[in-house]
């Protein structure tokens, strides 16, 4: 920094927490992702730690556990994909990447009818 000039500042810390959007194996900030997905059916998530009662749009902000259930998403949703590939590593090319069906993606996220209950404060 050259004397006299202005030091950058950050813009402070994130309003939401990142989450994992399996389909597009992504991290987003959880409040414009809910953004992107307003007016549409948000995607359900069916991860060992949202068990299909939330959706990806539930993370708009840190209030309550939404941080918590977040990191706990994204925690799901890795292992789940370690474990695939852990298991595609063991027996060999059956699963190889070439073989997968198109849109197969581990932990991926389903669209559901399902009315998402909303989060505790």
């Amino acid at each position: 920094m050259a004397p006299g000039e202005k030091a950058k500042t950050s813009k402070g810390f994130s309003t939401s927490p990142h989450v994992l959007f399996a389909e597009l194996m992504d991290f987003f900030l959880g409040r414009p992702l809910a953004g992107r997905l307003a007016g549409a059916e948000a995607p359900v998530c069916s991860c060992a730690a949202c068990e299909g009662l939330w959706a990806l749009d539930a993370f708009a902000g840190n209030e309550g556990e939404r941080q918590a259930r977040a990191a706990a998403h994204n925690v799901a949703v890795l292992m789940e994909w370690l474990r695939t590939l852990a298991a595609v590593a063991c027996s060999g090319s059956a699963l190889s990447p070439r073989r997968m069906p198109i849109g197969t993606v581990p932990g991926a996220v389903q669209a559901s009818s399902s009315v998402v209950p909303p989060l505790g404060d």
